[in-house]
């Protein structure tokens, strides 16, 4: 069985968030060679999800989105995040239920990590 890796970053505030999850994706395949990258940008791309978005609004769809997603988080076995993962409510949820979990974490080149307090460390995977 190969390895599930969940890529986790900034989505709602991100006008760029699918070309960003496409390269974090690249980027993990070459690094993990055999790995399964589960992106939750396919989850909710679609008509059909624009759609309710607008219908149901933020307020109750996001927290909808969220509850999937770290659904799908939970039967993977390592996290991967992007530049900017720190600054996205829904991605610093996401890193806290695989800390919590004891996932091992992959910092894509340029995003942030967090030292034991939460708070910021400068440095990067490659």
């Amino acid at each position: 069985m190969s390895e599930k890796i969940y890529l986790a970053g900034p989505i709602t505030s991100e006008p760029n968030y699918r070309e960003n999850f496409a390269e974090g994706v690249e980027e993990l395949r070459k690094f993990s060679k055999g790995c399964k990258v589960v992106n939750p940008v396919e989850f909710f791309d679609g008509p059909a999800w624009k759609i309710a978005f607008r219908v149901f609004g933020k307020k109750f769809f996001y927290p909808y989105i969220l509850r999937r997603c770290i659904g799908k988080l939970s039967r993977c076995d390592s996290i991967a995040l992007l530049p900017g993962w720190s600054e996205s409510p829904g991605a610093i949820a996401e890193y806290f239920f695989a800390y919590a979990c004891e996932y091992d974490a992959i910092y894509l080149a340029g995003s942030e990590r967090l030292d034991e307090d939460g708070y910021k460390i400068d440095s990067f995977l490659n």
